[in-house]
């Protein structure tokens, strides 16, 4: 990630509900494709926002979440079990940065 794009994604950290990262920053952050960003949110693994133009626009913790999911991904985890493992943590509350900090500690 670029030194713009880092700090970029840290100045959004003070709201990080508000969605205003497109889909090409979230390619960048995350190291993916969009069309597996489209792949997850047509799984339901995700809900992107969109704007007026029906463009996706990525929250902090939208991308926060994500990185978490690519974790679970590259462990061999099916997509039904992150669907529900997605909504536990929307659910439930849990802070994204939380759940990227406990899934890192986990092996």
């Amino acid at each position: 990630m670029d030194k713009e794009t880092r700090n970029k994604f840290k100045q959004a950290e003070n709201k990080p509900d508000e969605a205003r990262f497109p889909i090409g920053f979230a390619e960048k952050v995350l190291k993916i494709k969009a069309r597996m960003l489209y792949r997850y949110e047509d799984s339901g693994l995700i809900k992107i926002n969109r704007n007026y133009r029906g463009h996706r626009l990525f929250s902090y913790n939208d991308l926060i979440y994500l990185k978490a999911l690519r974790k679970l991904v590259n462990k061999g985890y099916s997509i039904n079990i992150l669907r529900d493992i997605y909504y536990f943590v929307r659910k439930q509350n849990i802070c994204p940065k939380t759940f990227l900090k406990e899934l890192s500690e986990y092996k």
